[in-house]
């Protein structure tokens, strides 16, 4: 894994770019994050298993609206955790683990679209 650290002084910088930076940049991050948890949302529900389709229907996402708040992905049908982690009678499907496990893939294909400007 690689660590990039980006240090920005506030000296070198207009008033006007700083302004900027500061309104720009965490509305940008904001996006990101609800970007991210809308592809999550569409991943989970891909795998969700079907008997009546009503927990595959019950995925919802909870939107950031400032950075100290994450957006989430939730779910929530009270059989879910029964249909995820299985019980004496049958198997766990995992859906949520298996998503979750590939959420730094998911980020990084939504992170190539801000990127491309295409988000």
């Amino acid at each position: 894994m690689a660590l990039l650290t980006i240090k920005m002084n506030r000296g070198n910088y207009d008033e006007v770019t700083q302004k900027w930076i500061k309104k720009q940049v965490p509305a940008r991050v904001i996006q990101y994050m609800n970007a991210v948890a809308v592809e999550i949302q569409t991943e989970v529900k891909k795998i969700t298993p079907v008997d009546t389709g009503h927990l595959r229907r019950n995925w919802l996402v909870r939107f950031s609206t400032r950075l100290q708040t994450p957006a989430r992905v939730l779910n929530d049908v009270p059989y879910g955790p029964y249909v995820e982690f299985g019980t004496e009678r049958f198997h766990g499907r995992f859906f949520t683990k298996r998503t979750r496990d590939r959420a730094p893939e998911i980020a990084a294909k939504v992170m190539r679209r801000f990127v491309r400007g295409r988000a």
